[in-house]
């Protein structure tokens, strides 16, 4: 996930000090593709969130550990 901080060091490496997008992707280690998004667009702050929480790989199993811990 790419912070305020790193988004903020692309944007001066890009408008303050003209540097090229090619090298501000090998300084800072992020891909072209976030440099591009982070140049042109306006926000902050990016954030992922998920839509829908998948179930747990134990499942059908909680109630029968949870019984095994109870003893």
């Amino acid at each position: 996930m790419i912070g305020v901080d790193q988004i903020g060091q692309i944007r001066r490496a890009y408008f303050e000090q003209q540097r090229p997008i090619k090298e501000i992707v090998r300084t800072l280690s992020v891909s072209r593709a976030t440099v591009r998004k982070v140049i042109r667009g306006r926000t902050t702050e990016f954030k992922y969130e998920r839509g829908v929480q998948p179930a747990p790989k134990l499942g059908e199993w909680v109630a029968v550990l949870s019984e095994i811990l109870e003893q």
